[in-house]
C-alpha cells in the first residue's frame, strides 16, 4: 500500500508539474521505470560477477592449496629420501669397518695357527728322532716315569688344590675347566705355574 500511495503521489506531482497534461507525466513515469529496470539489471549482473569471482577465487585457492599440499608432500618425501641415503651410507661404512676388523682378526688367527703348527711339528720331529737303535728300544720298553707332583701344600687356595688333584688323576685342562666351571686359561695357568715350580 505504501508503494502504491508513493507512486500515486509521484504521478500527481508530475501531473501538477506538467500543468495537467498526461503525456509528459506518462513519459516521465516510463523513464523512471526504465531507469529502475536498468539499475536492477545492473545490480544483478554485478552480484553474479561477484559470485563468479568469489567462486573462482575459492577454486584457485583450493587448487593452490592442493598444489601447495602436494608440493609439501614432495618436499617431505625428498627430505626422507635424503635421510635414508645418509643412513645407508653410514651403515655401509660401519659394515665395511667391521669387515676390515674381522679380516685383520682372521689374519692374526691364521698366523697364530701357523706358528702353533710349526711348533707342534718341531716337537713331533724331536720326539720322532731316535739317538740310535738302543734309544728306540728304551723308548718303547722303558718309558721314563712321569715326575711325581709334589703334594698340595696347606696354604694353597681350594681352587688350585682341586685343579692339581684333577690333573693328577689324568684329566685334561679343558675337562677340569668344565668340571669346575672356570675358564680354561685359568686352569692352564695354574697347571703351568705348578710345572714351573717343580722344574
Amino acid at each position: 500500500m505504501a508503494e502504491s500511495w508513493a507512486s500515486d503521489t509521484l504521478l500527481e506531482g508530475l501531473v501538477a508539474a506538467t500543468n495537467g497534461s498526461v503525456l509528459p507525466s506518462a513519459m516521465m513515469a516510463a523513464g523512471i521505470a526504465l531507469l529502475s529496470l536498468w539499475l536492477l539489471i545492473r545490480l544483478r549482473r554485478r552480484s553474479r560477477e561477484i559470485t563468479r569471482r568469489a567462486d573462482g577465487r575459492r577454486e584457485s585457492l583450493a587448487g593452490e592449496s592442493s598444489r601447495s599440499g602436494s608440493q609439501a608432500r614432495r618436499d617431505e618425501l625428498d627430505a626422507a629420501m635424503v635421510r635414508i641415503q645418509e643412513l645407508t651410507r653410514e651403515c655401509a661404512a660401519q659394515i665395511d669397518n667391521r669387515i676390515q676388523r674381522l679380516e685383520q682378526v682372521l689374519r692374526l688367527t691364521d698366523d697364530r695357527i701357523r706358528h702353533l703348527e710349526e711348533q707342534t711339528s718341531e716337537r713331533d720331529a724331536e720326539v720322532a728322532r731316535p739317538a740310535g737303535p738302543a734309544a728306540t728300544e728304551m723308548v718303547f720298553r722303558n718309558p721314563p716315569a712321569a715326575p711325581t707332583p709334589p703334594p698340595p701344600s696347606p696354604h694353597m687356595d681350594p681352587l688350585t688344590r682341586r685343579v692339581h688333584e684333577l690333573a693328577d688323576m689324568g684329566q685334561a685342562p679343558i675337562e677340569i675347566a668344565r668340571q669346575l666351571d672356570e675358564p680354561t686359561g685359568k686352569v692352564e695357568l695354574i697347571l703351568a705355574l705348578r710345572h714351573a715350580s717343580t722344574a
